[in-house]
C-alpha cells in the first residue's frame, strides 16, 4: 500500500517519474499492476487522456507479468494487451525485412500499439525497435528490473530514457549493483535531471 501510494503521489504532484527500489519479493510487481489499474481507471472516468501503458522486463519475466495481471486484477482490469516481443513481432510488423536501427524508421505498426491498453516487451525488443515504440504517446512506462538500463553509455538506457512517456516507473531490488553510477543511470531514465550531471 505504501508502494502503490508513493507511485500515485508522484504522479499527482507532476513528477516524471518515480523509482520502487523495494527488496525482492515485497510484492513491486503487484505495485505496478495496480498502479497501471488506477491510471487505467482515471483513464475509463475521463479524468486523463486514454493512452497504452508500455511494460519493458526481461523475457523470462514477460510470462509471469501476464498472469499476475490475470491472478491479481479483475478480468481485463487493464484492457487489451499486445505481446510485443519474439515471434510475435512478426504480426506487428510493416516493413518487411528491414531493420530498424538500420533504416532509422520505424518498422512496426506504430497505429497497432497506440491502440492497446498496454503492451509487454523486453528491453532487447525496445531497443532494437525504439524508433517504433518512440512514435507511441505512452501513458506509462514501467522498467522491471531497471539495472537494465543502469549503464548510460549503451543503446539500450539509450532507447528507454528516448521514450515518449508522461510517467515513467523503475523497479528494482539492486538500483546500485557495482557504483553509484547504476543508481545515478536508473533515476536518470525516469525522471532526467534528478540528481544532477552524470
Amino acid at each position: 500500500e505504501e508502494a502503490l501510494e508513493h507511485l500515485c503521489a508522484h504522479y499527482e504532484a507532476g513528477h516524471p517519474g518515480a523509482l520502487l527500489a523495494d527488496d525482492m519479493g515485497l510484492g513491486k510487481t503487484l505495485t505496478a499492476l495496480s498502479f497501471m489499474g488506477w491510471l487505467k481507471t482515471l483513464q475509463n472516468d475521463d479524468r486523463i487522456p486514454a493512452k497504452p501503458s508500455l511494460l519493458v522486463a526481461p523475457t523470462g519475466l514477460l510470462r509471469t507479468w501476464a498472469k499476475e495481471s490475470e491472478t491479481h486484477l479483475e478480468h481485463k482490469a487493464l484492457g487489451y494487451r499486445i505481446d510485443a516481443h519474439g515471434a510475435s513481432l512478426k504480426t506487428l510488423r510493416v516493413a518487411a525485412k528491414a531493420k530498424e536501427l538500420d533504416v532509422g524508421l520505424p518498422v512496426l505498426d506504430v497505429g497497432h500499439l497506440q491502440r492497446a491498453d498496454w503492451v509487454l516487451t523486453t528491453y532487447e525488443t525496445l531497443r532494437d525497435y525504439q524508433h517504433s515504440f518512440g512514435r507511441v504517446s505512452w501513458g506509462c512506462v514501467v522498467f522491471d528490473e531497471a539495472q537494465k538500463v543502469k549503464n548510460p553509455s549503451v543503446a539500450m538506457t539509450d532507447a528507454a530514457k528516448a521514450m515518449n512517456a508522461g510517467f515513467r516507473v523503475a523497479m528494482t531490488g539492486t538500483p546500485v549493483e557495482n557504483r553509484l553510477t547504476d543508481l545515478w543511470s536508473i533515476v536518470d531514465t525516469v525522471h532526467a535531471g534528478k540528481l544532477g550531471a552524470l
